[in-house]
């Protein structure tokens, strides 16, 4: 079987990390790897061993593939006015590797160097190219084109299952809606180019969620109507148990849909019952709240689940909330060559999915790459948590997030839980009114059509805090509840009611309750 060495070209100092992430993305992706012999890079070679020029011949010369990152920036020229990034891919060129070339811009408000837009523009003639502004989309763009290239040269039996093609599977298995939202979301949130979503088909095919008319199995798990149509464990089965044990009674509930509303609906069920707690009106006349896990911990955890998955099992996503801990569990393994302990400082994003992390990432549910768990750590660390714990289990990888940093005493055998008394301002506050402010917001609505100022008052405030006032805007966005007048959102007649998505979340956690009562 063939296996490749490949060159990565560029000496310029702001690819330093991006280079050493596409390196370990190429040595443990479990399909790349496969036919990858060696990696160099810049990084690879001692400052004393580096020769002035930058230029790596006896690497270049033993190389089948070259890969060019083109940035905004030339570089240090020589005397005859040439970088070591052009040098290299000359002699690349010379030699007739296979190339493929990527124009990397990092900030949008830098512009290009008249030198390296004189490259681009050589590069443009001679090979195709594709522009990327972060690791993950230049993650998402070699995974693609490495794919493409083993499959024009009959190297790839299986291919991988979120880029392969899907059958009897088209633009009409889609969710119209939901293009049109991850559209909105990206432009906004990432920049994404506009004239890139003018059309569904147009927007798939710049995603790569789209080969020879054909959709990918990815965009059916992004944007499907029934994405188990094509992976019946395509879901987030979350569990709430009473105690510290694995056991019935508990309260279940099982979510579908794509992998967005897996994700939104599986947050919603924690946050809705994990305590509370309000603190003090020292600074203003609005307590501050907080949950007993950060909401922002609690998401990524499960955004890196659905993300990361191994698709191609028969399990699913399991996320279990126990009266001290929660665990996130999912089908997969950790990239050979990243162990646990390197979770636990700045590591490499190696995606199982590329082409799924891609579109969450653009629609700024993940941020950047192997940030994630550096967020988990410092968010508990600053809340008084123990920090998460990672682990490999039965080929599930498990995420454990403890609550109340350790110190809540616990009856494992009645499940009834002692905790020291406080001043009721900073108590956890017990059911109904531990349920997430969403949660009560939604239920509010229940009853029909409200005003904002009718919604504040039924839940006790005199006047919306800002945090109601937040989570208003947050229910809007995910399209939980809609504005009676939309053509006038700032109307003194305005109300808000529940839409079919909402009413549909209103009703999982009105039969969890009854379920926990059982």
């Amino acid at each position: 079987m063939k296996r490749y060495k490949i060159f990565i070209s560029s000496v310029q100092s702001e690819f330093r990390e991006e280079r050493r992430d596409l390196k370990a993305f190429l040595l443990q992706d479990p399909i790349i790897k496969v036919f990858v012999e060696s990696v160099f890079i810049f990084e690879d070679i001692s400052a004393e061993q580096r020769p002035p020029s930058g230029i790596f011949l006896p690497a270049i010369e033993n190389a089948d593939i070259y890969i060019g990152l083109f940035g905004q920036s030339y570089g240090n020229a020589d005397a005859d006015g040439i970088s070591p990034t052009e040098r290299e891919y000359d002699i690349a060129t010379k030699k007739g590797l296979v190339q493929w070339i990527y124009f990397f811009d990092k900030k949008a408000d830098v512009p290009v160097a008249p030198q390296m837009a004189a490259l681009r523009k050589k590069a443009e003639q001679e090979h195709t190219r594709r522009r990327v502004d972060s690791i993950q989309g230049l993650i998402k763009e070699v995974y693609s084109t490495f794919v493409d290239f083993l499959r024009a040269n009959r190297l790839l039996a299986r291919e991988p299952f979120d880029v392969s093609e899907t059958e009897g599977m088209t633009l009409r298995s889609l969710d119209r809606s939901r293009l049109d939202w991850f559209a909105k979301k990206a432009i906004e949130a990432r920049g994404f180019p506009s004239a890139m979503a003018k059309t569904a088909e147009s927007l798939l095919v710049h995603l790569r969620l789209m080969r020879n008319k054909r959709l990918t199995r990815a965009a059916v798990l992004l944007f499907g109507k029934d994405p188990r149509s094509i992976c019946l464990s395509s879901m987030v089965k979350c569990v709430f148990c009473a105690g510290t044990v694995y056991r019935r009674p508990f309260v279940q509930q099982v979510y579908e849909g794509d992998v967005f509303n897996q994700i939104d609906q599986a947050v919603l069920f924690i946050l809705s019952h994990i305590d509370r707690t309000v603190g003090l009106r020292t600074k203003s006349m609005e307590a501050e709240i907080t949950y007993d896990i950060p909401a922002d911990v609690v998401r990524e955890a499960i955004v890196n689940a659905v993300a990361h998955r191994d698709y191609t099992s028969n399990a699913s996503v399991e996320v279990r909330l126990f009266s001290d801990r929660l665990e996130v569990w999912n089908p997969g393994v950790l990239p050979e060559g990243l162990t646990i302990a390197d979770l636990y400082r700045q590591h490499p994003s190696i995606p199982f999915n590329p082409l799924v992390a891609d579109a969450l990432y653009l629609a700024k549910y993940i941020e950047r790459a192997g940030s994630g768990t550096d967020m988990m750590l410092s968010l508990c660390k600053k809340r008084g948590l123990p920090r998460p714990e990672f682990k490999c289990e039965s080929g599930f990888f498990v995420t454990t997030i403890r609550r109340f940093g350790g110190d809540r005493a616990e009856d494992s055998a009645s499940g009834l839980q002692s905790r020291p008394e406080s001043r009721p301002e900073s108590r956890p506050e017990s059911r109904p009114e531990s349920l997430s402010l969403a949660a009560r917001i939604l239920n509010a609505l229940v009853s029909g059509a409200k005003s904002r100022s009718v919604i504040a008052f039924s839940l006790g405030q005199k006047t919306g805090s800002g945090q109601f006032k937040k989570v208003i805007v947050e229910l809007l966005t995910q399209g939980m509840i809609e504005r009676t007048i939309p053509e006038k959102p700032n109307s003194r007649l305005q109300k808000y009611r529940l839409t079919s998505k909402g009413t549909m979340i209103v009703k999982d956690i009105h039969d969890d309750g009854k379920r926990g009562c059982e």
